[in-house]
């Protein structure tokens, strides 16, 4: 089972914390059932290349929540072992709750999905100055499998 850090939607983490044995011990495993809508997208990743990467939100069996690990090896049907931790520990957490809070409050669409995901990478795994998904080493690659979606994306 590998290791996986996801940001956990408030709801899901109070129901785990009050509802699970496993929880109490600070860890539990989990299975990847989706990543609705399976937005694909062709990204570039630390100067990798990927064709018709899908992002958005994951939907775990026991929660659902963003990646902020863009390079998991996590599977959809794949078990993960999640361990709890305090999210003052979570760098630039603060924009983190923003981009998700933000789309909880939106209409929740496909093209919302994808582009909190992929400003949550953006933020954590960034390092240029310049924080935007049309260059650096976290981008949206134009003329990919998605067309003018992945440019409404990077837009957002």
């Amino acid at each position: 089972m590998k290791r996986f850090r996801l940001l956990l939607v408030a709801a899901g983490y109070a129901a785990l914390l009050s509802a699970s044995a496993t929880a109490r011990s600070n860890s539990f495993s989990t299975t990847l059932e989706r990543i609705p809508p399976e937005f694909p997208l062709s990204v570039t990743l630390d100067g990798s290349a990927f064709g018709n990467y899908r992002v958005g939100l994951y939907v775990f069996s026991e929660f659902d929540g963003f990646c902020v690990e863009p390079e998991s090896d996590v599977h959809v049907g794949g078990a993960v072992i999640y361990t709890i931790q305090d999210p003052s520990t979570l760098e630039d957490r603060d924009v983190i709750a923003r981009l998700v809070g933000g789309f909880w409050a939106s209409g929740r669409t496909d093209v919302e999905a994808a582009a909190v995901q992929m400003a949550i990478w953006e933020t954590v795994s960034e390092n240029s100055s310049s924080l935007t998904l049309l260059d650096g080493n976290v981008r949206i690659n134009q003329g990919g499998a998605q067309g003018d979606d992945g440019l409404e994306v990077a837009a957002r």
